[in-house]
This record gives C-alpha cells, sequence and structure tokens, in this order.
C-alpha cells in the first residue's frame, strides 16, 4: 500500500530540454531571458525547483482559457530573484557567524 501512495505523488524528472516548454505551457515567457540562456543557466547555475519556487509570487489569470496560467511573467525575473536570494542568503550567514563568535567569547569571558 505504501509503494501505490509514493508512487501515485512522485512524478519523473523533466530533461532541461523538457523544462523550458513546460514553463511556456504555464505562460511564463522568454523575453528578457532567451531559452538557450534560460537552459545554460538552470544547467549550470540553479536547479528547477529553486528558481521556479519564486513564480507563487506572482498573479495568475483567474478566469478565462488561461485560468491558472501567469500573467506577464518573464524567466528574467525568477532568474532573478534567486540570485538575490543567494546573494541574501551569503550575507545573512556571515552575519550569522559573526554573532555566533561574539556570544561564544562572550560566553567564555564570563
Amino acid at each position: 500500500m505504501i509503494e501505490n501512495f509514493t508512487t501515485n505523488i512522485l512524478r519523473p524528472m523533466m530533461k532541461i530540454s523538457e523544462m523550458v516548454p513546460y514553463l511556456k505551457q504555464k505562460n511564463v515567457k522568454f523575453e528578457e531571458c532567451k531559452e538557450k540562456d534560460a537552459e545554460q543557466y538552470l544547467r549550470e547555475n540553479n536547479n528547477y525547483f529553486n528558481v521556479t519556487s519564486y513564480k507563487n509570487n506572482f498573479i495568475k489569470y483567474q478566469c478565462g482559457e488561461s485560468i491558472g496560467k501567469y500573467i506577464d511573467l518573464d524567466f528574467a525575473y525568477l532568474k532573478d530573484l534567486s540570485i538575490i536570494d543567494y546573494r541574501a542568503r551569503i550575507v545573512l550567514f556571515k552575519m550569522i557567524i559573526d554573532i555566533e563568535h561574539f556570544f561564544i567569547y562572550f560566553l567564555n569571558a564570563i
């Protein structure tokens, strides 16, 4: 019974060449970032799920034939948000390490 449950949830992994057409089905545009550049970015810098997790912050059509598809979403926006998130995590991590070092030093001084 557990085997049937997990096989129904897990989908096969897409190849990078399949990711861009899938995003186009969701009305993600490739105007500011060309399809080949998007494929290269997904292949070399990031993974699909990390980049596309930001698409949930954008508005979708609520009715009509495009229901559930994104309104004016370009892959470049997702790429930019991914880069901003990565850089923010690096800065915050450095701050956390410094704060931890300060508290360890402070506690040892007591």
